[in-house]
């Protein structure tokens, strides 16, 4: 089981006073576009509302996918994961979280950032934040599956430092889907896995 390190309750911002860099980047007024990311549960509204709308333009593009409530709500929440969101004022405009895996690895799951809202390093962010707060928690190693067409987000991973596997879900079809990897490598010394995200 990965222990998690930070804990929030409410759904408060974490990351400490206004501009300070924590786990969850900068919250203060000069923050990327004014985004703030709030942990949130897996069954909350405003997650909802994204995971549908991510749902949705896969089965756009695919003609198929994941349905939302194959996902365990639990599987994403303290102790054994995280589900954060991304604010603008109080409109969610992204989400993404981490679930533990065997062997003291974490995956990535449901990253989505609305249409209007990318290109402005939102998912940049908030793929930071999973990482860093995944490496926290005691994760060595992160997966991901992402789909063949979605080059947002296969560039994402790439830049993020993620390299292509083999499959890790049964039956996946490797020309539709890709899994990806990426390592977590303990800093010098004692101190954290990787860094907070800026």
């Amino acid at each position: 089981m990965i222990r998690f390190a930070h804990r929030a309750k409410g759904g408060a911002v974490l990351g400490g006073a206004p501009g300070h860099h924590g786990p969850f980047g900068a919250d203060g007024p000069n923050a990327l576009a004014d985004v703030r990311l709030v942990p949130r549960p897996y069954t909350h509204p405003d997650t909802q509302i994204l995971l549908y709308a991510l749902y949705a333009e896969q089965v756009a593009l695919y003609g198929f996918a994941d349905h939302p409530d194959l996902t365990e709500p639990r599987d994403l929440e303290l102790p054994e994961g995280l589900f954060v969101l991304a604010y603008s004022g109080h409109t969610p405009v992204g989400c993404g979280g981490w679930r533990t895996m065997p062997g003291r690895a974490a995956e990535i799951k449901r990253l989505y950032v609305e249409p209007e809202q990318r290109g402005h390093g939102h998912g940049r962010r908030l793929l930071g934040t999973l990482e860093h707060t995944a490496a926290q928690a005691g994760a060595r190693r992160l997966v991901v599956e992402t789909g063949s067409r979605n080059v947002r987000a296969l560039a994402l991973f790439a830049g993020a430092g993620y390299t292509l596997r083999d499959p890790y879900v049964d039956g996946r079809d490797p020309t539709i889907t890709r899994a990806m990897t990426k390592p977590l490598l303990r800093t010098a010394g004692n101190g954290p896995l990787s860094a907070p995200p800026r």
